[in-house]
């Protein structure tokens, strides 16, 4: 089966490689006690990056008490399911119950924050998709109440937001996802590949250069690449391109540049022409046409008769027809160039 089928986020510690730049930027500001927003175009990698940071959270931290939870915004109807199932995650669903308070509903940042406080412990929320919530009109105000609670109880805040970061009364530190490294593309594909299949560093370049360092385009491109292993006569590259042109990424197609570059290399690969005479068909052959046109037959009619009435000789009038027939044969007979 090909390594690169699945595709979206990555969910797999083992199969999460590079972002280190990014994690050492979250995991400061998060020590230093803000809130984190990560913003990005649909499918840089948000989902696996919050995915990563909930896994790595206790030992990038070095707090073995520590919890963290991951929400999917997308799948909420409202805030107050989110608060919900977040005090039911930390376990204190009976004990806020028995209080028998109806200023601590459930489903309210205060039966979160009652939570927190008899728990004892840290928690650390990474909220994906935060900006469904916000489009649906319970997310600003969702991210600013909690983003409150951290600085109060010992609650560690990291959302991710599609597109551009919105902006908020409460202050998040903001970080801008974008394309991986070329690096980050050898350690993908080997975390990914078992080692009998292995990719050519020129074909590592490539699968860069045409997915633009787009995590999500860089999983399509390496599936493709993966079924030609299998099969040579597979065109890897224009199945790619066909893919990425008629199913691009929702809000992130891929730059003009990428397809125009690939025309360009399979038109060299073909030998065919660019218009500057460098294809592969080598130099056209072209004639110079004689300058003749019509005066030549008519010299050559009038050649005889005036030199006949010049030297009233038939044999001086014979030799200057041979030569002028001579000379328009010499003109057609002109060698191309």
């Amino acid at each position: 089966m090909n390594p690169f089928t699945p595709r979206g986020a990555i969910k797999q510690p083992d199969k999460f490689v590079g972002r280190w730049r990014e994690l050492s930027i979250i995991f400061e500001r998060i020590e230093a006690g803000r809130p984190v927003l990560v913003a990005g175009a649909p499918g840089v990698g948000k989902s696996s990056l919050l995915y990563h940071v909930v896994e790595a959270a206790g030992v990038q931290l070095e707090d073995e008490t520590l919890r963290a939870y991951y929400l999917d915004l997308a799948l909420a109807e409202d805030a107050a399911e989110v608060l919900a199932v977040l005090v039911g995650a930390l376990g204190w669903r009976g004990a806020i119950q028995r209080r028998a308070d109806p200023a601590v509903p459930l489903g309210s940042v205060a039966a979160v924050e009652v939570a927190l406080l008899e728990s004892a412990r840290p928690l650390l929320l990474a909220l994906d998709n935060a900006d469904r919530a916000i489009k649906a009109g319970w997310g600003t105000r969702l991210l600013e109440e909690l983003a409150r609670l951290a600085r109060r109880a010992d609650l560690i805040l990291v959302a991710s937001v599609t597109g551009e970061a919105p902006l908020l009364n409460e202050p998040f530190s903001v970080l801008s996802l974008g394309a991986v490294s070329s690096s980050e593309v050898r350690l993908l594909a080997e975390a990914y590949l078992d080692g009998e299949v292995v990719f050519t560093p020129e074909e590592l370049r490539e699968l860069y250069a045409l997915s633009a360092g787009h995590p999500a385009y860089l999983q399509r491109a390496a599936y493709h690449l993966y079924e030609a292993r299998q099969n040579p006569a597979y065109a890897w590259r224009a199945a790619y391109l066909r893919e990425a042109h008629d199913m691009p990424i929702p809000g992130a197609p891929l730059p003009p540049e990428v397809f125009e570059s690939e025309e360009t290399r399979r038109r060299a690969e073909l030998g065919l022409d660019d218009g500057d005479g460098a294809g592969g068909r080598g130099p056209l052959q072209t004639y110079e046409l004689p300058s003749t046109g019509v005066i030549g037959p008519l010299l050559v009619l009038l050649a005889a008769p005036l030199a006949y009435l010049v030297s009233g000789s038939w044999l001086v009038a014979a030799l200057v027809l041979a030569l002028a027939l001579l000379a328009v044969a010499l003109l057609h007979g002109r060698k191309p160039r």
